[in-house]
């Protein structure tokens, strides 16, 4: 679900409409959040694969 969160996150902190002024991502937060969701993916794709060998 990490990965879900993160783009959430990402789409209404960069939005200028709905977030107060001076509260928007900056460019590095950005690339935080990227990187966290990568590795939740990275790691939801390890589990998803290795399931199988786990429950055999």
């Amino acid at each position: 679900m990490a990965p879900v969160i993160i783009v959430g996150t990402l789409a209404l902190t960069n939005d200028k409409r709905k977030m107060l002024p001076g509260y928007t991502n900056k460019w590095w937060e950005n690339i935080i959040l990227i990187v966290v969701g990568a590795v939740g993916l990275w790691s939801a794709y390890g589990l998803i694969t290795g399931l199988p060998h786990l429950l055999s």
